[in-house]
């Protein structure tokens, strides 16, 4: 009998590891973690998204009505009855009708609907990238 017959043969000499572990350990940390971020990414996208669903039908009112209380369409009627009539006298005021144009403009209330329409798309665009699911997956280069 032999000594080393006493020894299990990982106790005899210890295996070295490969040399490249550290690396592979260190980029399936970093997959996992770009896994997670795309993730989180992909389900506030997707929640801000459903949101401008919910809320586009109350936005779109809210910013007709605020249209119609700033007089933004008589405006838009007077400048087309203004160009219509001599177009050459709106070309020398052109620069006080575009502030009058801005001031009359419902700024906040458009600013909403244009908000609910990128987020809309955007929906759809994350809806697409979840059925063909290239954004929830991490290829290796």
């Amino acid at each position: 009998m032999n000594l080393n017959d006493f020894f299990p043969s990982s106790l005899q000499k210890p295996q070295e590891p490969p040399s490249d572990l550290k690396e592979k350990i260190l980029l399936a940390i970093h997959q996992e973690e770009i896994k997670r971020l795309r993730k989180k990414f992909f389900q506030r996208a997707l929640g801000f998204s459903f949101l401008s669903i919910i809320s586009f039908p109350y936005s779109w009112p809210v910013f007709l009505e605020d249209s119609k209380i700033k007089g933004f369409w008589f405006f838009l009627i007077a400048i087309k009855d203004l160009i219509a009539h001599s177009s050459l006298s709106f070309l020398g005021i052109f620069k006080e009708v575009l502030l009058a144009f801005i001031d009359f403009l419902p700024l906040s209330s458009l600013l909403m609907v244009s908000l609910n329409i990128f987020f809309f798309f955007g929906f759809f665009y994350f809806l697409f990238l979840m059925k063909n699911s290239h954004f929830l997956r991490f290829e290796k280069k």
